[in-house]
């Protein structure tokens, strides 16, 4: 079993269970009250009632977090913008760097948009009023004809249907044109690919390091520990201050395009060995047949029915690219020294794919052999980006996060690869060093106050979870002092 320590930042308590923050609130409550009790205004009693009413409201919990919290939250969501896009989609981006008639092909793509930005005449719009009339007029008479036949009358109201619904596809892409947006640019932290680094803005750059699944529960304890403390826990302590790094699973098409080329390669192998005899035309044509069978099989599997997999990264992060060029050298020996197969992206294609399938799912990777290397940036980012209250909307797909807020204080080994292999979800954890003398500090001041708190408490499922915070947390401090 292995230790989880607990929050090494625990809230100061100044009374039990009252925070800074609830006396903060409670004062500046407690000082509108007064100033509403000595002011003039008329009813002052009952509005200085209802602000109190308000206050003790506010410093109330709901699940965990003072009402406050949440006001706060609230206040900053409604604040901040909440529809994002992309200028150009990702056909706009493939069909700029085709070779014919690129002029042609702009104008071609863009046409619909500004025929339907440009306000129509008067005279196009009594001519399409008159004539959707007349059309209405004709369908009417063949709904009320005995002589029209049911599939004329059926043909009538499928018409009706497919036109009311695009009215109202109209009127919704209307509604969404008129929210306020912003460029998709201004959420997206990376901004550029070059020379195997991901770029964010010029302040830090990042390195994408692959891991192959392996069966971790087959290996011995010994092979574990090896793994776990000597080789991956080495490529986390290696890391910086100040700098992080993600470990990351998302959900990608497995490419089985090897092994359908090697299918056809049997194909030129059957017609070589008809060629010198060593099968007759009958036997050549069977054979050719199951071959073709196998091919249309691979070939399902490889555009229409895709196999979906978790698949495994280690993204590291830093401001000097020569350091995180020797650090990303030295967690890919780590790791391979841990028995994993790992690899490192180093090109620029293989980096916007590994980018755009953190952002999608539904596309072709080979797309992008077609896209400009100048243009991968804009490629990978998403479409479009709405938020709401709840959830998140990319690329018109409703997406939820969720947040892992408490762990569990002792786990296996390879605990986490449960919720790794949850299907439809992508899962980042996020690792951020801190200096020893600075975590040592902190968990002291840590356990002084979970030691107040469980003084004063009373209540023995408090009590239990604090013992145990306690204790995680002075196991770890013995770890550091050693």
């Amino acid at each position: 079993m292995r230790l989880i320590p607990g929050k090494t930042k625990v809230k100061i308590e100044l009374f039990k269970g009252i925070t800074i923050g609830d006396i903060i609130v409670g004062i500046v409550v407690l000082g509108l009250v007064t100033l509403l009790i000595l002011s003039t205004f008329p009813g002052k009693v009952y509005i200085a009632s209802a602000v109190g009413a308000i206050g003790i409201f506010l410093v109330l919990r709901i699940d965990k977090l003072p009402t406050y919290r949440l006001v706060l939250n609230f206040l900053k969501y409604l604040s901040y913008p909440k529809y994002y896009w992309r200028m150009f989609s990702d056909e706009h981006l493939l069909k700029k760097n085709e070779e014919n008639t690129p002029g042609e092909q702009w104008n071609e793509m863009f046409s619909d948009d500004i025929e339907s930005e440009e306000d129509l005449s008067l005279r196009d719009n009594i001519e399409k009023i008159i004539s959707e009339q007349a059309e209405k007029k004709e369908e009417d008479k063949i709904l009320k004809s005995d002589e029209a036949t049911a599939e004329e009358k059926e043909a009538v109201i499928k018409s009706r249907k497919v036109k009311k619904e695009k009215k109202e596809k109209k009127k919704a892409d209307k509604k969404d044109s008129s929210k306020k947006e912003k460029a998709i640019e201004d959420i997206v932290p990376f901004t550029g690919i070059s020379d195997g680094f991901i770029e964010y803005g010029g302040e830090y750059y990042g390195t994408v390091i692959e891991i192959d699944p392996v069966e971790f529960r087959f290996f011995s304890q010994y092979r574990r520990n090896n793994a776990i403390e000597n080789c991956f826990g080495k490529a986390l302590r290696s890391l910086r201050s100040g700098y992080a790094a993600n470990i990351i699973k998302i959900e990608r098409p497995v490419l089985y395009n090897d092994y359908l080329d090697k299918e056809y390669d049997k194909l030129d192998e059957l017609k070589a060995s008809y060629e010198k005899g060593l099968f007759n035309e009958e036997e050549l044509k069977s054979r050719v047949e199951i071959q073709y069978e196998r091919i249309n099989e691979m070939r399902k599997i490889c555009f229409e029915q895709k196999v979906i997999q978790p698949f495994y990264y280690v993204t590291l992060f830093n401001s000097d690219k020569k350091q995180l060029n020797i650090d990303t050298k030295s967690a890919l020996t780590f790791l391979k020294q841990a028995e994993l197969t790992v690899r490192r992206l180093t090109s620029d294609r293989d980096i916007a794919i590994f980018l755009k399938y953190t952002n999608y799912l539904d596309f072709d990777e080979w797309d992008a052999d077609k896209i400009d290397p100048k243009d991968y940036v804009k490629w990978a980012m998403p479409e479009t980006v709405s938020f709401t209250s709840k959830t998140v909307t990319i690329n018109k797909i409703v997406t939820h996060e969720m947040c892992v807020v408490g762990y569990p204080f002792y786990v296996g080994d390879s605990w986490i690869a449960g919720v790794m292999s949850i299907p439809g979800t992508k899962v980042v954890v996020k690792v951020t060093p801190m200096e020893r003398g600075k975590s040592i500090r902190a968990i002291d001041r840590s356990l002084q106050e979970l030691r107040g708190q469980y003084r004063t408490t009373g209540v023995d499922s408090k009590r239990l979870e604090i013992e145990s915070h306690i204790e995680t947390l002075s196991r770890l401090l013995i770890t550091l002092q050693q």
